[in-house]
């Protein structure tokens, strides 16, 4: 059907269009700065009123016949009533024939039956200026009254639509009260009547603004109570996933971390009372296997609470993909060489850049080129990096295995934090559940995603997509590249209370050639700053053993130090906004990679 009528877009073009742009914005004045709900609202009652308004218009039309038949006769009061059934039908058929309504038409349905309305109230009051002229004083009073009541009854209906109900009051009462100065002028109660109609008039036209305010404030009123319900069922959904996530943390803390604790304390009896150089290397590698298994489960569960609070922050830099995969294969190529499994690089020639925080895509891609080892008996393990088909604005990276794949009941669960797999139990991997679900929150902090599906030769595809980059100048190197620096600070101030900690890290950095001192108080330290000892660097723990924490001991050492880097470590989440400013912060179990690419960088933390 070919609709006749003027689109939306004609009011807002209106102040282009003189008086025809006056008029529009006059007669469609409900369309001005109305939301969508409101507008759909409309539409909504104006054309549910077609079917209630067509059955009260022909009984109305029908008891009119008392007084129409003798004044105008069969013939033209049966013309008159068939132009009110056609119009009331045809107004019904266009309204259908738009529907369903939408916030897209319902300025279209809102027109149609607006229009079709006032020209239907042209038919209802066309017998007061054709026949009233034919009936007794009394019968033409009781015709005006009725119809007059008509005219106003109406507004409960139409009012919520200001404009278009005033413009069907002007229609109707143009009408009635032309009639009734053509047909009487002799009688005293025309004066009454037309004072009546002019004040009521007034008094109703006023009536359909408050209508339309207040249906305005009620729908608004209705939406936001909309908003806050689906608010409250998202926490309320959170919060249950998150008791659930919390009761899935305790079972696998409890459990996978009992199993290398008891496995140390079987083993380290064992150290001590052999004596065979064979067995006591043996039992190290498996010493050491366990720690580091203990050592990733607490790094698991510090990066998710770090996550949840908003502690880290990326730092997005422009990173070549393939240098980055390339240091993830070089980790994977050991473990894959020991279980037999073939590890497939598919790297283009030409660099592809990504947008992207060097360490955390590192974090990411270690996580997931880790569960495809973990999970792959035989077979293989391909990892590829590409340009997204046509969209020149991201770029792929995919990690395919050949292993046991994700089964149809866990495809809903997977990546949830601390749900582990039915394959996990058969497969007897380690973990904590957590490995997948930090990967999909630090891939959301760089503006990137993580899809797994079934690979083409079975087993798992993960895709993850990141934002492609162009280079402007030199790119930020990967992690693998950075560590490769000689470390730059040579002079560190250690303050740390827990003696096998603070002599780990001293080794570690006496390795790299630093001079390092190290206290377990502010006020040991101090003391080596009173005999001349100028650091490059400070790191410190944040619980010491005296009352003083790692960030007043930072702060009392900056007054004579200003300039000094630093990094605060802790075992615990700490609130980023309580750090000194250009102090980086280090979560325990501290990661040596992470802390001599911080003692590589050119520029302070």
């Amino acid at each position: 059907m070919t609709n006749s009528f003027a689109s939306p877009t004609t009011v807002s073009k209106a102040n282009a269009l003189g008086l025809r742009g006056d008029i529009e914005r006059f007669v469609w004045a409900d369309l001005h700065d109305a939301d969508d709900d409101i507008r759909v609202e409309r539409a909504n009652v104006l054309v549910g009123q077609t079917t209630s308004g067509e059955v009260l218009g022909l009984a109305m039309a029908v008891a009119y016949a008392i007084f129409y038949l003798p004044a105008a006769g069969l013939g033209q009061y049966l013309i008159w009533l068939l132009l009110l059934v056609l119009g009331f039908e045809t107004r019904r058929i266009l309204c259908r024939r738009l529907l369903p309504i939408t916030p897209a038409n319902a300025d279209q349905l809102l027109k149609v039956a607006a229009i079709t309305t006032w020209l239907l109230s042209l038919v209802i009051t066309a017998p007061a200026l054709l026949w009233l002229g034919k009936m007794s004083e009394n019968q033409q009073a009781l015709v005006l009254s009725f119809q007059l009541m008509w005219v106003v009854t109406v507004v409960t209906i139409i009012g919520i639509s200001p404009r278009i109900y005033q413009i069907y009051l002007l229609v109707s009462l143009i009408p009635i009260l032309a009639g009734a100065w053509i047909w009487m002028r002799g009688n005293e109660i025309l004066t009454v009547i037309t004072m009546a109609v002019t004040f009521g008039g007034v008094v109703v036209w006023r009536m359909a603004s408050v209508l339309g305010k207040s249906l305005s404030n009620t729908v608004k009123a209705r939406s936001l109570n909309k908003a806050l319900v689906a608010k409250l069922e998202v926490a309320l959904a959170q919060a249950s996933e998150l008791q659930v996530a919390r009761s899935r943390f305790l079972a696998s803390a409890s459990h996978d971390l009992l199993q290398p604790i008891q496995t140390l304390l079987l083993l380290a009896p064992m150290v001590e009372s052999t004596t065979e150089p064979t067995r006591r290397m043996e039992l190290g590698q498996q010493l050491s296997a366990t720690v580091v298994s203990i050592d990733g489960m607490f790094r698991g569960f510090l990066e998710f609470a770090r996550i949840e609070v908003g502690a880290i922050k990326p730092k997005l830099a422009t990173v070549d993909l393939r240098l980055v995969l390339q240091r993830v294969a070089a980790t994977l190529q050991p473990r894959c060489a020991a279980k037999g499994l073939i590890l497939v690089m598919d790297l283009p020639e030409q660099a592809l850049f990504a947008k992207v925080d060097v360490v955390l895509i590192d974090r990411v891609l270690q996580n997931i080129a880790d569960n495809a080892v973990k999970y792959t008996r035989v077979g293989s393990v391909r990892i590829g990096v590409h340009a997204l088909g046509d969209d020149l604005s991201r770029v792929q990276v995919t990690v395919e295995d050949t292993g046991v794949g994700i089964s149809q009941e866990d495809q809903s669960e997977v990546g949830k934090p601390f749900f582990r797999g039915a394959a996990a139990a058969r497969e007897d991997v380690a973990g904590t559940g957590l490995g997948l679900a930090n990967s999909h929150l630090l891939l959301g902090m760089m503006a990137g995603s993580l899809h797994l599906q079934l690979g083409a030769n079975g087993g798992c595809l993960a895709t993850i997509t990141l934002p492609k980059d162009t280079p402007i100048s030199t790119p930020t190197p990967p992690l693998a590249l950075a560590l490769q620096h000689a470390v730059k600070f040579k002079r560190i101030a250690l303050l740390e209370d827990d003696t096998g900690v603070r002599q780990a890290l001293t080794l570690l950095l006496e390795a790299q050639h630093c001079q390092v001192v190290c206290a377990a108080t502010g006020s040991g330290l101090r003391a080596y700053f009173d005999q001349g000892f100028v650091p490059d660097f400070l790191i410190a723990d944040y619980s010491l053993a005296d009352d003083e924490t790692g960030i007043e001991a930072m702060k009392r050492s900056f007054v004579r130090f200003p300039n000094l880097p630093a990094a605060l470590v802790s075992g615990s989440v700490v609130d980023l906004g309580l750090l000194p400013k250009g102090v980086a912060w280090l979560p325990k179990p501290v990661d040596h990679l992470q802390l001599l690419r911080l003692l590589s960088e050119s520029d302070s933390p």
